[in-house]
């Protein structure tokens, strides 16, 4: 699939997948001492979870992408990654996918009350984790190629798991 089929796609399992995996592929280029790494993960393993069919609400979400504490909001973080354009085209991976599956949980709750943040996540949004991960070291050609692998990865460890969450429109 090109990145404009998934973007077009009705089948909001598979964008979530490419843009987890997108996530998971640059979450080591974060400096693991940092709090914005432990945040990243922290988030990108809640969406996990909630791909997982676990109770995880959009809210649970979107405070990584909209927090009126500043506690765990990712996007005020990337003034500590503008030293290094990898790390902050990182950290803009993952805050985009993060995103993506705080829309999807507030779709499946039938929750039209989220955030800017979230709403301002559309399908556009596939061509930019393009545009930022051909800036994170190691994804300079071929990103498309190995997020599709972490994709199908993903598939497999999950195969015995149900997507539960997921309908094909």
């Amino acid at each position: 699939m090109t990145i404009e089929e998934i973007a077009n796609s009705k089948d909001t399992q598979t964008k979530a997948l490419f843009a987890l995996s997108a996530a998971e592929l640059v979450l080591d280029h974060l400096k693991p001492e940092d709090v914005t790494y432990r945040l990243a993960h922290e988030a990108v393993a809640l969406a996990w979870k909630w791909m997982y069919g676990e109770k995880v609400l959009g809210d649970d979400l979107a405070i990584y992408l909209e927090d009126p504490d500043y506690e765990k909001d990712l996007g005020i973080r990337e003034s500590d990654c503008e030293h290094d354009q990898g790390m902050l085209s990182a950290l803009v991976v993952i805050t985009i996918a993060i995103g993506f599956i705080a829309r999807f949980a507030y779709e499946f709750e039938n929750n039209n009350k989220r955030p800017a943040a979230v709403w301002e996540t559309t399908d556009a949004f596939f061509a930019e984790i393009m545009k930022f991960i051909v800036d994170v070291p190691g994804f300079e050609s071929h990103a498309l190629d190995q997020i599709r692998s972490q994709m199908n990865e993903n598939r497999q460890k999950s195969a015995n798991l149900s997507f539960h969450r997921f309908t094909q429109a």
